[in-house]
């Protein structure tokens, strides 16, 4: 009977001790929140952000978890940091606290991010905000079709038509309406490209299972059963691979389903158009002839080719003899690190992480790779994500899967070896009025953007315009070329103009379009780049 009612008074003890354990750590938890943001206040962002994580780290249990994170997110995104990096932290608070006050918070700034890189051509936004369309909560909805009719995408249009009943919205709403609605009754519309680049939708990792085959219950399959074939249908038993041979073998990790069946269809001149166009699309500098991503992406199967072709013939070893590099036995020409190193480029570090397995981590996107050598990962056996991913993306590690490892692409950032043009605005429009096919493209941007120069006696500043139109095809039908120059008594007196706004005017008959402009300063390395899609009905 002692030894029960000792026990009693130890579990009594216990209960009063947690609950005062967890007291105090909420206490302290507040007092550091507090401090955090008293730091906000001060705008020390940096110093906010190391509080905010302290509390994450130190008082897992407190109260002040879920606040912390949304407050960890605003300090990154007012310190201006790496906009994917904000939109993962808040997506850390939406993860773990989908009930917290602050989700819908976290959700509206991820809006509001998602807009500002849409307009950087940051297609994983676009999609991000035509799926908050349909979110459950009205707020969602609307800053999502506000985000949407401001970037002049019509597929606001049905939310906004619900919108006008509000009263407070009533302005603002038939505002972004009438530019919407007018924008599609022009001759001319302009259009953002639509192209998913295959990202796919991290949400539908369900309907994405499906579509792979019953082999799949044995093995992850890495391709839906028509690219499997097509993968086995490249395969080689020698090693006699040809140029044309590799660059098809590499357009199979970087096109996504529908564009791969699509290109493996083609054959001899049709099949040299479509990577032509292809490419064309995605040359970083289209006034120039280089093509500067596929210069690239044939530098990287060449080095995948020489680097990661090496084959490993133990006689001891079960292999599947579609999956690895064997002599003699139908192989692809390169490994999976040749087909991250074809899809990412060279990784910041390589380190070896344990027998024929390596390491890859890319700092640059915030996610790492352990990948094996030998195997390619058709079976989905060679690529996982990294204990830097699986830290970053705890709450969310199918996106590493969808996202990186199990989706076609190309990532590529060419470096301009200059400053953007800050402010650099452009648009393109055609007199309804006007039936001769006749097109101003109208630029504009700071003239202090531009560095003035004194050259005999007199103030100086001169720029190159470029600007290219191509066709459907992405073959060029007008260049313009043109160095503008202004001059003054003193660098004041050229400032006084404020504003360069030039007009280009061009002639093209019924189709679509896409033009290019850049406008390079000749006295720094300013450089201002643009492109958009229009069509001339």
């Amino acid at each position: 009977m002692q030894f029960k009612w000792l026990l009693i008074f130890f579990l009594i003890f216990a209960i009063i001790g947690q609950g005062v354990f967890a007291a105090t750590s909420n206490e302290e938890a507040k007092k550091l929140y507090q401090k955090a943001r008293d730091k906000c206040l001060d705008q020390k962002w940096k110093d906010a952000l190391n509080l905010f994580a302290e509390i994450n780290e130190k008082y897992p249990e407190s109260h002040y978890q879920d606040d912390a994170l949304f407050w960890k997110a605003y300090c990154l995104e007012k310190m201006e940091s790496n906009p994917m990096d904000i939109f993962m932290a808040y997506d850390a608070l939406i993860m773990k606290y989908p009930q917290s006050s602050w989700t819908d918070d976290a959700i509206i700034h991820q809006i509001g991010i998602a807009e500002k890189n849409v307009k950087l051509d940051e297609k994983y936004y676009l999609q991000f905000l035509i799926n908050k369309l349909d979110d459950s909560y009205p707020e969602v909805q609307k800053e999502a079709a506000f985000a949407l009719g401001r970037l002049g995408d019509t597929r606001a249009i049905p939310v906004l038509e619900k919108l006008k009943t509000n009263e407070n919205l009533t302005e603002k709403v038939t505002s972004l309406l009438k530019k919407l609605k007018s924008e599609v009754g022009t001759e001319t519309v302009v259009t953002q490209e639509e192209e998913s680049e295959g990202i796919i939708d991290i949400t539908r990792l369900k309907e994405f299972d499906k579509k792979y085959s019953d082999d799949s219950k044995k093995s992850f399959l890495f391709f839906p059963t028509k690219r499997y074939k097509h993968y086995r249908s490249m395969l080689r038993t020698d090693d006699n691979w040809t140029r044309e041979e590799l660059i098809d073998f590499g357009m199979l990790y970087i096109l996504s389903n529908d564009d791969f069946d699509e290109f493996s269809n083609l054959k001899g001149y049709d099949r040299e158009e479509w990577l032509r166009k292809y490419w064309k699309q995605r040359d970083p500098s289209l006034t120039t002839p280089e093509n500067e991503a596929f210069e690239e992406f044939e530098r990287r199967i060449n080095y995948a080719r020489v680097h990661y072709s090496a084959r490993w013939n133990d006689r001891h070893f079960k292999y599947k003899r579609d999956q690895y590099l064997r002599d003699g036995w139908p192989h692809a020409p390169w490994d999976a690190r040749g087909e991250l190193y074809i899809k990412f480029g060279e990784p910041e570090f390589d380190s070896i992480y344990s027998h024929h397995t390596y390491e890859w981590t890319y700092h640059r996107y915030n996610v790492d790779f352990i990948v094996r050598a030998f195997q390619t990962n058709i079976y989905g056996e060679a690529i996982f994500p990294g204990s830097m991913s699986q830290r970053i993306h705890r709450y969310n590690l199918a996106r590493i899967n969808l996202e990186y490892i199990f989706n076609p692409q190309f990532r590529y950032e060419y470096d301009y070896h200059a400053e953007p043009l800050k402010k650099f605005k452009c648009g393109i429009f055609k007199n309804n009025a006007d039936s001769s096919g006749n097109i101003t493209l109208t630029y504009e941007f700071p003239i202090q953007e531009l560095k003035i120069i004194q050259e005999k006696g007199a103030y100086k500043i001169s720029y190159i315009e470029q600007v290219v139109v191509f066709n459907d095809d992405m073959r060029e039908i007008t260049r313009k070329e043109m160095t503008h120059s202004r001059t003054g008594n003193s660098s004041d007196q050229i400032k006084k103009e404020k504003l360069i706004i030039n007009d280009v005017k061009f002639s093209v008959a019924p189709g679509e379009y896409m033009f290019a402009i850049r406008i390079a300063d000749e006295n720094s390395a300013k450089l201002g780049i643009y492109r958009k899609n229009f069509i001339v009905k």
